[in-house]
């Protein structure tokens, strides 16, 4: 169940609430490189504010996620974490979930302008990770690792061991 109330002025202003505990396969549209998205949320968010710089403020809990992105080879599952909007900010908190069997943790903040993401910093740890060379040689990974940047501009940086 989930509903969104409140009212809105189209290219001028919002005042909405969205309440409830969708699917989140209800947002696979909202990025063109997203090829799977399914499990629960929860969700407590106002949006309010200018057509042009809304603000969001609120709450989202991710749980038994599982999502893919066009042209990588492994999806991310068993996703669970909160994602935490103030105004122009989204703190992403308690992130856990398992790719290819490994597992991966990770915390960090995203700045936004509207819906646009302006700048983000991911900070993760990777356990158990599987890594398949062109020749076969098969190994698992674990370590830190850092991804942050601008939409135009990512860097990322890794301490692994194997």
């Amino acid at each position: 169940k989930f509903a969104i109330t409140g009212g809105m002025v189209i290219g001028r202003r919002y005042n909405l609430k969205l309440e409830g505990s969708p699917k989140l396969k209800f947002f696979q549209g909202v990025s063109e490189k997203i090829s799977h998205l399914n499990g629960d949320a929860s969700i407590s968010v106002s949006l309010t504010g200018d057509w042009k710089t809304p603000q969001i403020r609120g709450e989202t809990d991710i749980k038994d996620g599982s999502i893919g992105f066009k042209n990588a080879k492994y999806f991310i599952n068993e996703i669970n974490g909160k994602l935490i909007f103030d105004s122009n900010k989204m703190v992403v908190s308690g992130l856990t979930g398992r790719v290819g069997g490994g597992t991966v943790t990770g915390a960090g903040a995203v700045n936004l302008d509207g819906f646009h993401i302006k700048q983000f910093y991911l900070d993760g740890k990777l356990k158990d990770m599987p890594f398949t060379d062109p020749d076969g040689f098969k190994l698992k990974y674990e370590g830190d690792v850092v991804y942050r940047g601008t939409p135009e501009r990512i860097l990322i940086s890794e301490s692994l061991r194997a």
